[in-house]
């Protein structure tokens, strides 16, 4: 009977246990040690969906069509002043003077003819309006010979005076006619110069 030493037990326990775990390889013809038929299966496999993923990514890649380009804008470059900026605004509105003045005419009458246009600058004695005249000429016409009319009495009466007062210091009149001749003359005389002013009036 043989008998080995316990420490060598032990050795051939681990080299059991290492045979155990250890992955049979083959021989080829040319000495070169390969791995077994499973697991060169399983690497070829890993390798082959490592391929298709990245092929896969690299058609997703070309098959997204680039982003329309935008137009180019054009840009205008100035220099920055200082300028007071107005204040303008656009609405629609009615203007309405400061002051007005109400342009009449002296008389009332029918209106000939219109020698201006509307919203036209006028000048001071620029005619705006004709009227006909025919009725205002005859007024005029009246007024005039009223004033020679009452001129005609007037010196009548002037002389009436005259004469009373000289009948009145030879006593052929009273005194009181010779006062009554006096105020004849001067009412005579006032009449005139109102018919004066009448005529003045319509010669306007």
């Amino acid at each position: 009977m043989v008998y080995f030493p316990r420490a060598t037990r032990p050795r051939r326990r681990c080299i059991r246990r290492a045979r155990r775990h250890t992955i049979p390889v083959l021989r080829g013809s040319s000495g070169v040690a390969s791995t077994s038929e499973p697991s060169q299966l399983m690497s070829t496999r890993s390798f082959s969906a490592r391929i298709a993923a990245l092929a896969l990514c690299a058609i997703a890649a070309c098959s997204k069509s680039d982003p329309p380009q935008q137009p180019t804008v054009p840009v205008s470059v100035t220099t920055v002043k200082r300028a007071s900026v107005p204040y303008i605004v656009t609405a629609n509105g009615v203007a309405e003077p400061m002051q007005t003045v109400a342009v009449e005419s002296q008389v009332n009458g029918i209106l000939n003819r219109v020698t201006f246009a509307e919203g036209q600058p006028v000048q001071e004695g620029q005619v705006l309006f004709e009227i006909d005249p025919r009725p205002y000429v005859a007024v005029l016409d009246q007024a005039r010979a009223q004033l020679a009319r009452d001129q005609a009495m007037a010196t009548s009466a002037q002389r009436d005076a005259v004469r009373y007062t000289a009948l009145v210091k030879e006593g052929y009149v009273t005194g009181s006619q010779a006062d009554q001749a006096e105020a004849n003359a001067a009412s005579a005389v006032a009449t005139v110069a109102a018919d004066r002013a009448n005529v003045q009036k319509a010669a306007l």
